[in-house]
């Protein structure tokens, strides 16, 4: 009899930690799925993150790269047409300085006229060029902004 009651004793304290082990089991899968749906979460933020700053600092290379290019080209373009015209001559002024002056007016320039009408256009153009580059980053943030609030919002209505 002893046994037998043992042997009942024993199975239904087994029965009972199984129980017990199946609900604790479901609160911990619970948990740790909730948990590791956050963790995919954090990493795909990360990587957007990383992602998002990958295309600014490419974006920039290009941009830079694009822009040597450009204005060797429109340098070498500025220098060309005003050697046709011809409009300067080089001479030495009355304290004996290089000067270059201009065959259509007479007026004399202690710079090289055509190196500052390099530097001015180069100039205008490249602010003209970083604007259209900015306004690029801009509408890039502004999408991904965009993407941000449709994820919130997706995360907020799940």
């Amino acid at each position: 009899n002893m046994a037998r009651l043992r042997a009942r004793r024993r199975a239904r304290d087994q029965a009972r930690w199984a129980q017990r082990r199946a609900v604790q089991t479901r609160v911990w899968r619970r948990v740790f799925e909730a948990e590791h749906a956050a963790v995919e979460v954090w990493c795909e933020e990360g990587k957007a993150i990383r992602t998002r700053e990958d295309v600014r600092t490419r974006s920039t290379k290009r941009f830079e790269a694009q822009w040597r290019a450009y204005s060797r080209d429109l340098e070498e373009h500025i220098r060309v047409s005003e050697r046709q015209r011809d409009r300067f001559y080089a001479s030495v002024d009355k304290e004996g300085r290089a000067c270059w002056v201009s065959s259509n007016t007479a007026k004399t320039y202690h710079f090289h006229p055509i190196d500052r009408r390099v530097e001015r256009n180069l100039a205008g153009e490249r602010d003209k060029a970083m604007q259209r580059h900015e306004a690029h980053l801009e509408a890039l943030e502004a999408a991904w902004a965009r993407e941000d609030e449709a994820q919130a919002a997706f995360m907020d209505s799940a």
